[in-house]
């Protein structure tokens, strides 16, 4: 299974232009070479040096597929018992020198966040990312609907429903950042039928 593949079967791509969830391979990624100097790893700590000797592993192998996660049922509340998700390895050239994630790394990063809040007991409940994208709530409205009524019925009683979302624009294209944030959260009301949404930008403090 290639990532294309992968990735076009879980979002067909519409005739009109949306923000999609999924990034282009970066045109600056090289398989086999380092993403990083060896002083911006170290500085970056020991979790990034790990996984940067993973990818470099993988690229000694002759393994070009990518990441595989597993994850189940209960971690994003999906239909299947068991599901996967593809991290390309270009995607992780993203990651290291902080440029647009793609949506399979935000999924990564939320199912961090659902192990930390079992781990904490914390009262949040953790939404599927994908299931949140423009893509899917604008496109595929009922899916996106049906997929936040069992959300909301399973955290009915936790304090906090939270998704993470990148709108996928780089960092000098702010007042477009904040208009496709704001339009999301916008769609995010109509899907909802909520009275209140709240946003939290990690780069954009005053919106």
């Amino acid at each position: 299974m290639t990532a294309n593949n992968s990735k076009s079967q879980l979002v067909k791509q519409p005739k009109k232009a949306v923000s999609s969830p999924w990034t282009q391979p970066n045109p600056n990624f090289k398989f086999g070479e380092p993403m990083l100097t060896e002083a911006a790893l170290e500085s970056a700590g020991p979790s990034c040096v790990t996984l940067h000797k993973y990818y470099m592993r993988l690229c000694a192998e002759k393994k070009k597929s990518g990441i595989i996660v597993l994850f189940k049922r209960c971690h994003f509340l999906r239909s299947s018992d068991k599901e996967c998700l593809l991290v390309n390895l270009s995607d992780l050239y993203d990651l290291f020198n902080l440029d647009t994630l793609d949506t399979s790394l935000v999924r990564c990063f939320s199912l961090s966040l659902v192990q930390k809040i079992q781990q904490q007991s914390l009262p949040v409940g953790i939404l599927d990312p994908l299931m949140m994208s423009v893509a899917v709530m604008k496109y595929s409205r009922e899916e996106a609907a049906d997929y936040l009524a069992r959300a909301i019925s399973r955290f009915a009683r936790r304090e906090y429903i939270m998704f993470a979302h990148n709108p996928g624009l780089m960092p000098n294209q702010e007042r477009k950042r904040k208009v496709a944030v704001s339009s999301h959260m916008q769609q995010s009301l109509r899907v909802t039928n909520s009275c209140l949404v709240t946003h939290v930008v990690s780069t954009l403090p005053n919106i």
